[in-house]
């Protein structure tokens, strides 16, 4: 009977824990984005950091009302919706006709 190797501990350690810190890396910049877009205008831009401040949504009523949000959302909504419908409707035959119909260059995708 085959048996797998569990490989040393050290890296059952390391492995998962650098995966850890490079996603809260790349994680980081919308967590600061949405914790800022709470803070008042004078609170986002001190200089030093502030965990504590009173959370306000002024930003998103200001966001919403005076400027034409609502038509750029759903233009994105369409814009993204189009872009999805057409990718299914190129790939879907392809990967049919790759899956039922192997070619030699099949196995390089």
């Amino acid at each position: 009977m085959a048996t797998v190797s569990q490989g040393s501990k050290l890296g059952n350690v390391l492995w998962p824990a650098l995966a850890w810190i490079i996603a809260l890396v790349f994680f980081f910049p919308i967590f600061w984005l949405v914790f800022t877009s709470f803070k008042t205008d004078a609170d986002a831009v001190k200089p030093e950091f502030l965990f504590f401040f009173t959370p306000t949504l002024d930003n998103y009523t200001n966001m919403t009302q005076n400027y034409d949000y609502w038509r750029f959302a759903i233009n994105s909504v369409i814009t993204s919706s189009f872009a999805t419908l057409f990718a299914l409707v190129v790939g879907v035959p392809a990967a049919y006709a790759m899956a039922f119909n192997p070619s030699r260059h099949t196995k390089d995708i």
